[in-house]
């Protein structure tokens, strides 16, 4: 762990009581329902379809890992519902330095397998299901999927993957040049906190370097880069890897945007907290 990485987990938890700041001044579409796993209360916020059988998608928000939490992206998920018809669940799913890989695939899991045997008590019959992720939450999306679509009768769908950081073991500085919404010293920290002891090159943190057998379990799959993200390559060619095993994936690259846009869109207040320029500035 380098000094930097040392030094911004030091500010990590001021960066979340100032996220948590503005989050407590807005108000929620969502309902929030705690559900016990492995011990830790997780919050899971809901965006329900009127059809119980409707499709279900959960939700997981980015943050390299280690920030962000799923209130943020309230307005996102009310959105997702309306225009899918589908209940949307965004999942505060533990984070590193304090949780590291595999912690949050581990806990996302057991989220998925509760919903699945409890579905009744939660209201949901959904014929199909399908996983959302930005960013780091992306990352977590795919290791969930593949984890999940090795056992027999327990599938994810779809995936929904925007932004996603697929590479961990390339040095951030290695990978192609982005604006300031992303920099480089910042995407070390994240793999530094979330992998801890792990090798980086393990396929459940570092998709890019899985291999054929792994890749297959993946279901049909949208890959949504940003023009001006040093991650829309590797989101491109990861597209590719999968096509190229018969896997139904699309990639499209949004034009004049940066990584993150989409979450920042719909909540201005925490872009603008974290040092994002709102208009007219």
């Amino acid at each position: 762990m380098d000094r930097f990485t040392k030094k911004f987990a030091q500010i990590v938890p001021s960066i979340r009581e100032m996220d948590l700041e503005v989050l407590a001044s807005q108000s929620l579409t969502g309902s929030c329902i705690e559900i016990e796993l492995g011990g830790r209360n997780v919050k899971t916020f809901w965006h329900r379809a009127e059809d119980p059988a409707a499709p279900l998608i959960l939700e997981l928000h980015g943050g390299g890992m280690v920030l962000g939490f799923a209130a943020a992206d309230d307005a996102l998920r009310q959105t997702a519902s309306d225009i899918t018809g589908a209940t949307v669940v965004g999942v505060d799913y533990c984070t590193a330095p304090e949780h590291p890989y595999p912690m949050a695939i581990e806990e996302i899991s057991a989220l998925i397998d509760e919903l699945e045997i409890n579905a009744v008590k939660y209201g949901i019959e959904p014929k199909s299901f399908a996983i959302i992720g930005f960013s780091g939450g992306a990352n977590l999306a795919v290791a969930v999927a593949a984890r999940r679509n090795s056992y027999p009768g327990r599938r994810v769908d779809a995936l929904l993957l925007h932004y996603p950081i697929l590479d961990l073991v390339t040095e951030p500085t290695d990978k192609p040049p982005q604006d300031d919404a992303l920099p480089a010293e910042v995407c070390k920290a994240f793999n530094e906190l979330y992998c801890a002891d792990a090798d980086p090159h393990d396929p459940y943190i570092s998709p890019m370097f899985a291999d054929d057998s792994m890749l297959k379990l993946l279901p049909p799959s949208v890959i949504v880069a940003a023009e001006h993200d040093g991650l829309a390559a590797e989101g491109k060619t990861f597209a590719e890897k999968l096509k190229a095993l018969g896997t139904d994936a699309r990639f499209s690259c949004t034009p004049e945007v940066s990584h993150g846009y989409i979450e920042d869109y719909y909540n201005p207040g925490i872009y603008a907290v974290r040092g994002g320029k709102t208009e007219g500035q």
